[in-house]
């Protein structure tokens, strides 16, 4: 086989044929340190959000009135209590595995979604497609966080409504950007050697369209994470996800977060951090993979 008949994909396995999970895992750490920081310190997030819950002592929904308003670090309450004497740290705890787990639910329905669209949208060139791109245009026209409010308020109050709107929202962003990976792929010599090889539309877009892709997947898919997060916290803010007494980071800041602000900040700032420090993580994560996946910034180190 001659070499401009194998494909980008190919050529790296050939090679580098012993490469890795670990050897990729290493060079993303030595090349992108903040990054890699950036996933530990996300890593870390949701080992306490799943593993937490189980380790801490209170129940986040239960009412215990003399302890209500004791400050961080009061008795064995790190995080203080509430204005009922729930946990802060249960609740913060036992609230970011209903917001982290929307969210992370949301993001790979979104991108699955998104990403199998747009790739048949831009390899198949169909008039139907075309219909598509229009649809999604629309989409994009609206503000996310409006867009999103419209959908889970006509859907209803609930993670499961919150989750379809968020959904829809990624849809349209995610589509354009792999749809057009995809026809920078499409038009190369080897997608047009295999189109003369007699290989069928499915077989080129799994062979070779999808794993000169994935690194764009993986890229905006990382990206959306912060944003997929704000907006649950937003909608849980306005009353639209899980419902109380049932915590999430979202209206662990509205109702008494607001209302207390003054006499018990803590009510507020704890949920908060916690939510600012997730998106952060995220979004350096993102940047660094962007860097780490974008061949122009591997030539100019």
């Amino acid at each position: 086989m001659s070499n401009a008949l194998v494909e980008p994909a190919d050529r790296e396995r050939i090679v580098a044929p012993t490469d890795s999970v670990l050897v990729g895992l290493k060079r993303f750490v030595t090349r992108e340190p903040a990054g890699a920081l950036a996933a530990a310190i996300f890593v870390l997030i949701f080992a306490l959000v799943i593993l937490g819950p189980s380790l801490v002592a209170y129940d986040p929904v239960k009412i215990d009135l003399v302890s209500k308003f004791i400050p961080p670090g009061g008795g064995d309450h790190l995080f203080g209590t509430d204005q009922l004497g729930r946990d802060l740290l249960s609740r913060v705890l036992v609230g970011g595995r209903i917001s982290l787990g929307v969210s992370l639910a949301a993001l790979v329905i979104g991108v699955g979604i998104g990403s199998i669209l747009g790739i048949v949208a831009g390899f198949l060139q169909h008039w139907s497609m075309q219909l598509l791109q229009r649809l999604m245009d629309g989409l994009m026209s609206l503000p996310a966080l409006v867009l999103a409010l419209s959908i889970a308020t006509a859907l209803g109050n609930s993670a499961t409504n919150v989750l379809i709107a968020i959904c829809i929202v990624m849809l349209p962003s995610i589509f354009r950007v792999i749809r057009g990976a995809t026809i920078a792929v499409r038009y190369q010599d080897y997608v047009t050697a295999a189109h003369a090889l007699g290989a069928s539309d499915m077989r080129i877009m799994a062979r070779h369209i999808v794993p000169n892709v994935v690194g764009t997947i993986v890229t905006v898919a990382s990206i959306w994470i912060g944003n997929v997060i704000i907006i649950e916290a937003s909608l849980g803010f306005l009353g639209l996800g899980a419902q109380p007494p049932q915590p999430s980071w979202g209206n662990m800041l509205s109702g008494e977060g607001r209302s207390y602000m003054v006499r018990a900040p803590w009510m507020a700032i704890v949920p908060g951090v916690a939510i600012s420090l997730t998106v952060l993580a995220s979004n350096m994560l993102g940047d660094s993979l962007r860097t780490f996946f974008d061949p122009k910034s591997r030539r100019v180190r």
